[in-house]
Order: C-alpha cells, then structure tokens, then sequence
C-alpha cells in the first residue's frame, strides 16, 4: 500500500475478509499505524446503516493481523504466488524470475505500473 486516500484504501478489509482472495497485503510499520486509524475512523463516521456497512471494526482487527509489515529500505525479492504458478519480484530492479511467462509478464507490468504511479515529490517545490 502506498497511498492513504480512502477512495484507494477502503476496499482492502473488504477484499481480504469477505472475498475468496488469499493474498498477502506489505506494508511498512508506519503506514500500517496510519491505516489502522484510518479505517477505524471512517468505520465510526460512515453514515450507511448496518445491513449496508462492508466491514466493521472486528473486521479491520481481523484484516490487520493479515499485513505483512517489511521495513521501507529492505532489499530482496517478493514472492507471488497465483494459481500454483510463482513468480519472484526484486522489489528494487523490478526483474522478474519466473517459469510461467503470462505471470511474468503480468508481473512485470503492474510493477512498471505502480513505478509510474509513484512519483517523489522534487524538494525543490519547498
């Protein structure tokens, strides 16, 4: 996870508790801290009635134990499994290892993807 809008953030308990998916979810310490807190607050402020709430705030402790948390400089690869087929991430260079070429190739572009969606901010606009 890298961003805090909730139009990004606020599917993910609901991804993770109530649909088949089995994924693991990374995260850093701090992001994970930030998170929690967000979600708690937008589960106490929503004005949707129970029956239409997605998750409730068992569900956000439930889905917190399910984060990975991996520290911001660490090196090394991903590894992601789909299907019995596995690929390996270096989460630095972006190449992929991986016997199945579909998944590779799948990998390799939401990797260029979240690249290109991540852009620093320049110091200089300070």
């Amino acid at each position: 996870m890298q961003s805090f809008h909730l139009d990004h953030i606020a599917s993910l308990p609901y991804f993770l508790e109530k649909t088949i998916f089995k994924g693991l979810v990374f995260m850093t310490h701090a992001t994970k801290a930030v998170y929690k807190f967000l979600l708690s607050d937008y589960v106490k402020v929503s004005k949707v009635s129970i029956k239409d709430i997605l998750y409730d705030e068992q569900d956000i402790l439930r889905f917190m134990d399910k984060i990975e948390v991996i520290d911001f400089h660490q090196s090394g690869k991903l590894v992601i499994s789909v299907d019995g087929n596995v690929a390996h991430l270096d989460k630095w260079s972006g190449n992929v290892e991986s016997q199945n070429e579909g998944l590779k190739e799948s990998v390799q572009v939401a990797f260029r993807r979240i690249q290109n969606a991540v852009k620093p901010i320049p110091l200089s606009v300070f």
